[in-house]
C-alpha cells in the first residue's frame, strides 16, 4: 500500500479512515495522524452532494464495486480529475483514486492547441 502510487484509503464498516498512504494524504491534504480515525464525510465534506457517498454505503451493502471518474474541488487546491474505484475490503471499504489531472490538462492544451489551428486554417 504504501509504494502505489495511487492514493489508496482503508474504511472501517461505519466509514472511518483506518489507514491511508502517502498519496491519499496529500490528496485530502492531511497527515496521517490527523486523517486516521476521521469519518469519510470529514475527510470529504462534498460526498453527499456528488452522490458518492451513496455509492460507498452501496458497495459496503451490496460488496458490488464501482468505478467513477470525477472531477473534485479541494479547498486549497485547484481542481483535481480522479478515477475512482472503491471495493469492500473485509466489512469495510477500500478506495483506490489515481490522480489523473496532467493528463486531463494535457489533453485540453492539446484540444485547445487543436481548435486555434483550425481557426487558423
Amino acid at each position: 500500500m504504501e509504494s502505489a502510487t495511487d492514493a489508496f484509503y482503508i474504511f472501517d464498516e461505519d466509514l472511518y479512515l483506518v489507514d491511508a498512504n502517502a498519496p491519499a494524504l496529500k490528496m485530502l491534504n492531511y497527515d496521517k495522524d490527523n486523517a486516521t480515525g476521521k469519518h469519510i464525510l470529514e475527510l470529504s465534506p462534498n460526498l453527499k452532494e456528488t452522490g458518492r457517498y451513496d455509492k460507498y454505503v452501496n458497495v459496503l451493502k451490496t460488496g458490488k464495486p464501482f468505478t467513477i471518474f470525477d472531477i473534485i474541488d479541494m479547498p486549497g487546491f485547484s481542481k483535481i480529475h480522479p478515477n475512482i474505484k472503491a471495493f469492500k475490503v473485509g466489512d469495510g471499504l477500500g478506495i483506490i483514486a489515481t490522480d489523473l489531472t496532467k493528463q486531463k490538462q494535457a489533453e485540453q492544451a492539446l484540444a485547445d492547441s487543436e481548435e486555434r489551428f483550425r481557426r487558423i486554417y
